[in-house]
């Protein structure tokens, strides 16, 4: 039996390879095609007072003892007179983190930059009843198209904020669920002080 022609491999090859990069192609097209920017709130109510869930949020030495995405925490040089850190996780990837405004026991507005994300982290504390709903406003940017159409798609949108605040429930000694649903989340911060 007689090889085939150079020219056949040539094509054979040439047409594998488009075939298997077309899946590629089509994945950053569609990426390129979503939304850069994006805003996520998720919420967490605890029977915890504002006083003690601002000791937690504002005590950023710490989050590696009850962040369950954390293994180390580092001291950064601060910005102005607030302070900025980097958390790294046990995969290595780190995001640096730095206040913009703090208002005790009321608010606080992180900025944040990482490999895959960049944006602002604002938590907005509630009373809501004899405990308190913390709402996490997620404000970011994905510049990567693979991993914004992995997010928007797939569902990752604001997955960070709701392990942060599942951990934050737990380390407050709560068992709630995060709150997710965009009418429930905006209900929490209506006419309430905390």
């Amino acid at each position: 039996m007689a090889a085939p022609p150079k020219n056949a491999l040539r094509i054979f090859a040439f047409g594998l390879l488009a075939l298997l990069g077309l899946p590629v192609l089509v994945a950053v097209i569609l990426g390129m095609s979503t939304p850069e920017d994006h805003q996520v709130q998720v919420a967490l109510r605890t029977r915890q007072g504002p006083a003690g869930v601002w000791q937690v949020l504002s005590d950023w030495k710490g989050q590696a003892q009850w962040r369950r995405d954390v293994a180390t925490v580092e001291a950064l040089k601060p910005v102005g007179d607030r302070p900025a850190w980097r958390t790294v996780s046990a995969e290595g990837d780190s995001v640096e983190a730095a206040v913009l405004a703090a208002v005790p026991p009321r608010a606080l507005t992180l900025r944040l930059e990482g490999g895959r994300f960049s944006g602002t982290w604002t938590l907005d504390l509630v009373r809501d009843g004899l405990g308190t709903a913390v709402v996490l406003t997620e404000r970011g940017t994905i510049p990567n198209p693979l991993v914004r159409l992995m997010a928007h798609r797939g569902g990752g949108l604001g997955a960070t904020a709701q392990v942060f605040l599942e951990d934050l429930s737990e380390r407050l000694g709560d068992k709630n669920g995060v709150i997710t649903d965009s009418a429930e989340v905006a209900a929490l911060g209506r006419n309430a002080e905390p």
